[in-house]
């Protein structure tokens, strides 16, 4: 980017005329630049007028200082010269020691820059403002890099007030002004110097976008076919979303910053870009930053992230490629580690926050992420297996006090069950990202992972019988509580949820009921019912009316009720809000789609991060109901009290014979609900659903989706999916988009009657079998496929299989495929088809004494084959074979085996394949 900066002039040194017009011709050589020791080889420059001047007037006060002048002639302040240029700063860094500056010094950069407080100047140092933090001073080294552009000759006027933009230097013009009664004079010209700059300016500024569709992106890059634009800069608008890029297959370099955006989960379609500026807006997350595996540079800098351990993750998986990176100005948790843990998990990065990643950096980053890990060792240091928490007045959470005590320790002798013995871990400070690992202390009482880096409170599901945990110091904001059903004490003091979550200590007693203290205070009766009066929760009209101040709801168009811990939704009457057609309730406490079911022009639903079981509330059983509970199921009222057949028949129930509901939505985000059952969720009921994200729970299989004949893109990415079952896509569908990655997939059946499919995303699975590619064939309409970070992209011929067996595929892991790509692919299978027919099987075997056809296999996968006593053992006694022969026929078998796997078409005859002119040649030999 280029930058205005004033040349800062040697103090020293008479500027002649003749001087200034040869640097704006020719530019600034050797004999121009600042001769001050150590600095000869760089231009000088500053972006503020009084570090230009005070060296300047400083030598001047020094000048008539030694000459013992009683008073300094107003004449040699009043008049100056500015040289204004534009520069190019490059890889630009801060100096270490302003003493030493040189390009030996500084080899990797441009520049190098000193801000003003660390500039020592009498004259300087007297100044105080706000923009003084901006104020540096810039050396450049290449010469090039700077364009003179303007010359400004200037004269100071007396009379200034004394709080002005030139306060350094004030006391010295003040004193002279006393003096001098032509000050006054001066008021009519200050007078027109005002009216001057409250002018308003010629050129007005342009309007900024709020949006962006298809006429502005082609007005902003002044072309017609989108496929041309390269480059495309948004910088300075008020946008939050990006529309319609995807048509932008070939944008490489994107500039977004200084606009209003939160995420960026609209850029994952562009996998062609290399450059990312997102800097100056509001980001709070990466989630849904995916598939830029070509990205090189990106700056996140001046945004909201906070979550360094989840952020980290997402670039690690989508952004292989990146080498510079900028995160420099978010209020990141734990920042002191932060540096360690980028560079440890991105390792292809050169530059973090403009700072070179030296080797030694980078060996004690890796050391560092490889001890953020819970491992068998870590459990074996850290744990105990005492029974009892001996009784001593501490403050140390059990977990400490036992482990101090009583440790496994690494040589510790290790029996089959060893980890059912342990009843006390201790984790405190290892810079944990996660718990994991710890799926099998079924037996763990006491747990502590005190100033650790968690953000989240999970990998403790199967730890049932866990009584304590300390989490104090981490950067938890949410909490589950799944599985910590005998939890009695908990401290979560220094997490971003006891400050950022409202009515936290209420919000955690009510989710954790068996618990006795949080944090160190007791938890009395009254809390409890209390937390229950607040976190029942139901979005009700009257909480509707408080919010916007009136109870019309005919206009209302959408209803945003995002972290409210919201269980029921009950909305009367349903005619006022019937012009809703968007709402948003995102991460709440909805079990089901409740009273929403009843709005009857909704089109959008957002209920990610929820609890959602099913579109109707489940009703529970009744020994599991409070008084307060069974009262609400008597009342009529969405959420509760709706009668409905017990959990038993409702699984039984088809729910093909279920009446459809909610006959506008079109688009449904369900994503991170922890959904297991698709069948109990009933979303076949939702008969005109045209848009379905599901990403992020726990399906293991796609069913119930039948009815869903208008379906065009189901998202199911990040689930624990391995195969499809028969019903998973039994009938005949409209789905152009299918996105599977981030799963368990090892097989690609029951795939082939999504006839009209045109985009799949199978990234980050399991395949590792060629077979499995082959079977897309049947899906001709693809035209964009992702499958990489799967095993069988180890395999250098998965590119140019698929390629060869989809004829409409245009995208291949976000590289288009060309007609380069194709004629490779046709090539190297024709290849391997030559070869197959020039193989061919013996008839009349005296083996089966008849002859026989090819018999089409399964596919199988053969590496070797070992045939003992040769070829020659497996024919009849008439039949020998040279060794020259048998030696030609190893190595050729090898190569049509290879090819016969790789078409999927693997033959077995009853004995052997034999090449006619081998059986010729054999022949002859006898």
């Amino acid at each position: 980017m280029l930058e205005c900066l004033f040349y800062v002039f040697d103090p020293e040194v008479t500027v002649k005329k003749k001087h200034l017009l040869q640097i704006l011709e020719k530019g600034f050589k050797d004999s121009e630049t600042n001769k001050l020791p150590l600095r000869k080889d760089a231009v000088i420059l500053a972006n503020s007028l009084s570090m230009c001047e005070c060296p300047r007037i400083e030598f001047l006060q020094q000048k008539y200082k030694d000459e013992k002048k009683n008073s300094l002639e107003n004449e040699f302040f009043r008049h100056g010269i500015l040289l204004i240029t534009k520069v190019f700063l490059g890889q630009s860094v801060q100096a270490h020691d302003q003493d030493s500056i040189s390009q030996a010094n500084y080899p990797m950069v441009n520049s190098v820059f000193i801000p003003r407080k660390y500039l020592l100047n009498s004259i300087m140092g007297q100044r105080d403002c706000d923009c003084s933090s901006r104020q540096c001073k810039w050396f450049v080294f290449d010469h090039d890099l700077v364009l003179p552009e303007y010359i400004i000759e200037f004269e100071y006027i007396t009379a200034v007030k004394a709080h002005s933009l030139f306060s350094s230097f004030n006391n010295v013009i003040l004193e002279e002004s006393k003096k001098n009664s032509e000050g006054s004079m001066l008021s009519q010209d200050l007078k027109f110097d005002d009216e001057v700059i409250k002018m308003d300016p010629r050129i007005k500024p342009r309007p900024k976008l709020i949006s962006l569709d298809d006429k502005t992106i082609l007005s902003l890059t002044k072309t017609s076919i989108y496929s041309h634009i390269v480059s495309l800069n948004l910088h300075g608008n008020s946008l939050s979303k990006l529309r319609d890029l995807s048509k932008l297959t070939g944008l490489r370099k994107l500039n977004i910053s200084f606009n209003e955006f939160t995420c960026l989960d609209d850029v994952y379609h562009l996998y062609n870009l290399e450059y990312l500026d997102a800097s100056h807006n509001h980001v709070i997350t990466l989630e849904g930053f995916r598939g830029l595996m070509k990205l090189k540079h990106l700056d996140l800098s001046w945004n909201q992230l906070k979550k360094s351990g989840d952020e980290i993750n997402t670039l690690y998986k989508h952004t292989t490629s990146l080498l510079t990176l900028d995160i420099r100005h978010n209020p990141w948790q734990k920042p002191a580690t932060l540096r360690l843990s980028v560079i440890g998990r991105l390792k292809a990065l050169t530059h973090l926050d403009g700072v070179l990643i030296t080797e030694e950096e980078a060996t004690a980053a890796v050391k560092f992420t490889t001890g953020t890990k819970i491992t068998q060792l870590s459990l074996l240091r850290h744990s105990s297996s005492k029974e009892e928490r001996p009784r001593i007045l501490s403050v140390w959470p059990s977990a400490k006090i036992l482990t101090q005590i009583s440790k496994l320790g690494p040589h510790s002798h290790l029996s089959g069950n060893w980890f059912l013995k342990i009843t006390a871990l201790n984790l405190d400070g290892q810079h944990l990202f996660e718990i994991t690992n710890l799926e099998k202390l079924e037996n763990l009482k006491w747990a502590s992972f005190s100033n650790n880096n968690l953000t989240k409170m999970e990998g403790l599901e199967s730890c049932v019988n866990l009584e304590e945990l300390t989490l104090d110091g981490n950067c938890i904001s949410k909490i589950e509580g799944k599985g910590l059903s005998n939890l009695v004490i908990l401290d979560m003091n220094g997490n971003i949820i006891v400050w950022n979550q409202e009515n936290y200590r209420l919000f955690v007693i009510f989710h954790l009921p068996e618990l006795k203290a949080l944090d160190g205070i007791s938890i009395e009766p009254p809390e409890t019912e209390c937390a229950k009066d607040l976190f029942g929760g139901r979005l009700t009209s009257d909480m509707i009316a408080e919010r916007q101040g009136h109870s019309d709801f005919t206009q209302m168009q959408e209803l945003n009720w995002t972290s409210s811990s919201i269980r029921t939704v009950d909305l009367v009457p349903v005619d006022q809000f019937r012009n809703v057609s968007n709402v948003n309730l995102q991460n709440n406490n909805l079990t089901s789609f409740s009273g929403l079911i009843y709005l009857p022009n909704v089109k959008v639903l957002c209920l990610n991060y929820n609890h959602i079981e099913s579109i109707m509330p489940q009703l529970k059983p009744q020994t599991h109901l409070t008084n307060r509970q069974l009262l609400y199921q008597k009342v009529p009222s969405s959420g509760y009290g709706q009668q409905g057949t017990s959990k038993i028949n409702r699984d039984t129930m088809s729910s093909e014979n279920l009446p459809p509901i909610m006959h506008s939505l079109e688009v449904l985000h369900l994503g991170y609900n922890g959904i297991c059952n698709l069948i109990q969720l009933q979303l076949n009921r939702l008969r005109n659903l045209k848009f379905l994200f599901l990403q992020g729970n726990e399906i293991s299989q796609v069913e119930g989706l039948d009815n869903l004949e208008v379906l065009q893109e189901l998202v199911v990415d990040h689930n624990r999916i391995r195969a499809f079952n028969d019903s998973a896509f039994a009938k005949p569908s409209s789905l152009l988009a299918l996105h599977l990655e981030e799963n368990r997939l090892r097989e690609l059946s029951k795939l082939q009657p999504l006839v009209k499919l045109e985009k799949l995303f199978l990234g980050h699975n399991k395949i590792q079998d060629m077979a499995e590619l082959e079977k897309l064939d049947g899906i001709s309409s693809l035209r964009e496929l992702t499958v990489y970070g799967n095993p069988i992209c180890r395999k250098m011929l998965h590119r140019h299989m698929l390629i060869f067996r989809l004829p409409n595929l245009q995208m291949l892991d976000g590289i288009l495929v060309n007609s380069d790509d194709r004629a490779k692919a046709e090539f190297h299978f024709s290849e391997l088809q030559v070869k197959k027919n020039s193989f061919i099987p013996v008839t009349n075997s005296p083996v089966d004494g008849g002859s026989f056809g090819q018999v089409k296999a399964p596919p199988i996968k053969i590496t070797n084959i070992i045939l003992p006593g040769g070829f020659s053992h497996y024919l009849e006694s008439d039949f020998t074979l040279t060794p020259e022969v048998e030696e030609f026929l190893a190595s050729t078998f090898q190569d049509q085996i290879e090819c016969n796997c790789l078409k999927g078409n693997v033959y077995t005859p009853s004995n052997l394949f034999l090449f006619r002119s081998c059986e010729k040649t054999s022949r002859q030999c006898q």
